[in-house]
């Protein structure tokens, strides 16, 4: 196919030449990095490098500038590496369209011609991916918005990209990239760019002015999905597509856990201590989630957890989806009212597929960290209405009216300024006579803590609550407070059981005890809760 489209442009002329030809015009890129590194060095941890992936992550309000200049000064004065050279390329091609994207090619040739299989990154696995990035979606889809792409314009193109071929060819297999898919980009791109001139045509001729709403929306004729990666990469193209609709989040959000979720029909295999082969997330993406959750980056890493999800196996990182919905939550407007829907379909796939939350991937990283399985405990488990698990934490009208409204105020503040300013507004309330204050203060601290997810902060209110109402025999003069703060601190006691650090035998030994004191003051509800 991939000769048959260059014997269509080039004829008998070498497809390569032309790129060779424009070697000069990049002459001050390919010199050495300096006279004692011809290379430079790595760039996996540089600033510069970081920021362009960051910005290439994006799904909107990508800094096509920043990725631009960045990738000329890393390859000019820090590194030949094929990463910030591909990145570049995407810049060029953002930028200025068909002529960028030609430019882009150009010079990514000439660094393969020039410095052949010496490029950096040296890991030859990491060389063969950073190229193959441009086979794509990220690429792929804003290389089918650009125009013009033909003509001599398209011939640089493709001249580059059979030179990349050519120079590769004799590489190991394992550094070897595969650019099939591009060329058949290209040859969508172009089929596509025609059937759109002839659908013009005949609009024009058959459709009258204003009736543009009627207007048919036409596909690449190369729109046949044949594997599991066409799929995905079209639901890709469809995600992205509705994400900048207005009030489309959510309908990309599910589609595309529909498609890499309920195409699952098994847990994935597993030895018996729950390691599969799955790869692993990347250490980097690890990291960069975790900086934008503690730099409560909120739409940055809503943008990131959907850029994750589509790659690898990340779709079994559970990690995932705790990340979404506490971005979730903080976002705000079509966000926020997203949460609930998402953590259900969370809580429905985890139902059908028993026991995935507790699996690793193959280097023994857990598909779920031990916050994301109190974050699974707390909201994506599908309950047992009948036997009176609640769906999600009640607020405290239940107790006291008065500690409703007041438990609202402290979780906007909560919202606001974080825990610790919650606790201290809650703990600077007029204090009122009685045990009874102070405990309904104290469980309103802890549901707060809980809500923050603070697990440990909340363990420790609710005991101390316990042990105060046993001193004060709340039993047998406040059943009801008694019975609730006994039920909420089973809860957590559940969620904790989660944890991989926890003793087990102790907290289970708790729990029953605690599971026989609310039978003693309700046994029809705490038949329910066993």
């Amino acid at each position: 196919m991939m000769t048959k489209f260059l014997n269509a442009l080039f004829g008998n002329r070498p497809p390569g030449d032309l790129a060779r030809s424009s070697q000069e015009y990049w002459r001050d890129w390919l010199l050495p990095i300096n006279p004692n590194s011809v290379l430079g060095d790595d760039l996996t941890y540089d600033d510069d490098f970081l920021a362009i992936k960051e910005e290439v992550a994006k799904l909107s309000d990508i800094d096509d500038a920043l990725i631009v200049s960045n990738a000329e000064r890393l390859l000019k004065f820090r590194a030949k590496d094929v990463r910030p050279a591909v990145y570049y390329v995407y810049g060029r091609l953002r930028q200025e369209g068909a002529e960028g994207l030609a430019n882009g090619l150009e010079l990514l040739s000439a660094l393969v011609d020039r410095f052949d299989g010496q490029l950096l990154p040296q890991r030859l696995e990491t060389r063969k991916a950073a190229l193959e990035w441009l086979t794509g979606t990220s690429f792929g889809n804003q290389l089918e918005r650009i125009d013009r792409l033909q003509g001599a314009v398209l011939e640089r193109c493709l001249s580059a990209l059979a030179l990349i071929a050519e120079c590769t060819a004799h590489w190991p297999e394992v550094a070897r990239p595969q650019l099939d898919g591009l060329y058949r980009r290209f040859e969508t791109c172009v089929e596509g760019k025609q059937d759109d001139a002839l659908t013009e045509s005949e609009n024009s001729l058959s459709v009258p002015t204003g009736s543009a709403k009627n207007a048919k929306v036409t596909f690449p004729v190369n729109a046949a999905i044949g594997s599991s990666r066409d799929l995905l990469e079209r639901a890709r193209e469809m995600a992205l597509f509705l994400r900048e609709q207005s009030q489309g989040y959510l309908a990309a959000y599910r589609l595309l856990r529909c498609v890499r979720w309920d195409t699952l029909t098994d847990v994935p295999p597993h030895d018996t201590s729950g390691k599969t082969r799955l790869v692993a997330p990347r250490t980097e993406l690890r990291s960069q989630l975790k900086r934008l959750l503690l730099q409560k980056q909120w739409p940055d890493l809503l943008d990131r957890v959907e850029q994750a999800f589509v790659e690898g196996a990340n779709h079994f990182w559970l990690d995932l989806q705790y990340y979404a919905h506490t971005a979730q939550g903080y976002s705000g407007g079509e966000y926020a009212q997203t949460r609930d829907l998402a953590a259900t379909d969370c809580a429905l796939m985890l139902e059908r597929l028993p026991g995935m939350q507790n699996l690793s991937f193959s280097d023994g990283s857990p598909f779920a960290e031990d916050t994301t399985l109190e974050w699974i405990g707390r909201y994506a488990t599908v309950r047992n209405i009948e036997r009176g698990e609640p769906v999600v934490p009640a607020v405290m009208t239940s107790i006291h009216p008065d500690w409703g409204e007041t438990e609202t105020q402290a979780f906007d503040v909560l919202q606001q300024r974080g825990l610790e300013s919650a606790l201290d507004w809650l703990q600077s309330l007029p204090p009122q006579k009685g045990a009874r204050h102070g405990l309904v203060q104290q469980l309103v601290m802890a549901r707060l803590s809980e809500r923050a997810e603070r697990l440990d902060v909340a363990l420790h209110l609710l005991t101390v609550a316990d042990a105060t109402a046993r001193r004060y025999d709340l039993d047998t003069w406040e059943p009801v407070l008694a019975f609730e703060l006994k039920q909420y601190l089973l809860r957590l006691l559940a969620l904790r059981m989660n944890r991989k650090d926890v003793d087990k035998l102790a907290n289970a030994q708790r729990m029953d005890s605690l599971l026989g004191e609310l039978t003693a003051l309700d046994p029809a509800r705490a038949a329910g809760l066993a």
